[in-house]
């Protein structure tokens, strides 16, 4: 089969939605598809201003020379798979197929006035996308003729809540570049992880708050942080910061922490904690739906009330004054983040679209 996967930009920087798209792409090109990722510049067609259409050109062709537009630096890709750097989602873009995925409620909206020659229409939903585009807009999406797949048990039930139909596959998890190194009983049990992220939903502000507070009262504490931009003026001065960190990087900070935390608002089926219970972390997470189909409170995890630094302080507490408990947590965590495995999702994924 020939299958095109719409994505709402490029993928220069490292993005947990486009990790998990790739990882399907990877895995069906294995099994024998034609799989062509397409990256836009734009989402919707350009201006037609004329000074507009001449700065638009210059960085797609620019970008299109550099190769900027492509993941290569931070995921490797199938030999197989096509990666299409696109002015825009216009159809004229995009290749004839057999099936066509829309990734995003944006990629969706303009998917749905493709004609059938570029594929049967399936809508990979990853989160419910209100944070960057109205209720309105993405409810609208949920209800187009696509076949639909959710990632997360909260999202299958905003469908069925809307009288549609979804298929919930679950993320699988990259075994082979995550994993033990240092034994939960042998880390500094004083060093806490973390991704920083500038957007609002992902509560970083949280956790950085938590951690000024905690320091006066553990003057020992190491914070380890990671993210995509340059180091923040919020982030202080005593905490660790690895900008855009390389696998290998990724995987020693994770091993190099006792405890990790996300305080996100808002996730659909968050990556990050679930890397860090494959390293072994005792996980720290708010108790949102993005995080409950694999953190359970006192059992894989410590839950605290979201947006609620006093509640993060709390959970933080009982493990930094309960080493046996926090290698406990590490440990079931570590046992229950192992049943996701890419090769069934891989496989239901493709027997969904093989059955369409």
């Amino acid at each position: 089969m020939i299958i095109n996967i719409l994505l709402p930009g490029s993928a220069r920087y490292p993005i947990g939605g486009f990790k998990i798209i790739f990882e399907y792409a990877n895995g069906l090109s294995v099994k024998g598809h034609k799989v062509n990722i397409i990256l836009p510049l734009n989402i919707n067609e350009m201006d037609d201003s004329l000074t507009v259409r001449i700065k638009w050109k210059y960085i797609y062709y620019r970008d299109k020379i550099l190769k900027k537009f492509k993941a290569d630096s931070w995921f490797k890709f199938d030999s197989n798979i096509n990666v299409h750097w696109v002015q825009s989602l216009d159809q004229k873009f995009i290749p004839e197929g057999d099936i066509l995925v829309a990734t995003s409620w944006h990629t969706a909206q303009i998917a749905n006035e493709y004609s059938q020659n570029k594929g049967k229409k399936v809508y990979f939903i990853q989160s419910f996308e209100t944070w960057h585009g109205s209720y309105e807009d993405v409810i609208a999406t949920w209800k187009m003729p696509f076949k639909k797949i959710v990632i997360a048990n909260w999202l299958l039930e905003i469908a069925r809540k809307n009288n549609e139909e979804a298929k919930l596959i679950y993320n699988g998890f990259d075994f082979n570049s995550f994993g033990i190194d240092v034994l939960p009983q042998q880390r500094d049990p004083l060093s806490i992880g973390m991704l920083y992220h500038e957007m609002e939903i992902k509560g970083s502000r949280f956790g950085l708050e938590a951690f000024e507070k905690l320091k006066t009262e553990y003057p020992e504490l190491e914070v380890n942080l990671f993210g995509v931009p340059e180091k923040s003026k919020h982030i202080p001065e005593w905490i660790n910061y690895f900008q855009n960190p390389d696998q290998n990087l990724l995987r020693k900070i994770y091993n190099n922490s006792s405890i990790f935390v996300n305080p996100s608002k808002v996730e659909g089926f968050a990556l990050t904690p679930a890397e860090a219970m494959i390293c072994g972390c005792a996980v720290v997470v708010s108790d949102i739906a993005g995080h409950r189909d694999y953190s359970f409170n006192e059992k894989t995890a410590l839950l605290f009330t979201s947006e609620n630094v006093d509640s993060l302080i709390e959970k933080l507490r009982i493990l930094l004054n309960d080493n046996d408990k926090r290698i406990n947590l590490a440990k079931k965590g570590n046992e229950y983040i192992n049943k996701f495995q890419w090769q069934d999702s891989i496989d239901k994924f493709e027997k969904l679209i093989l059955e369409i």
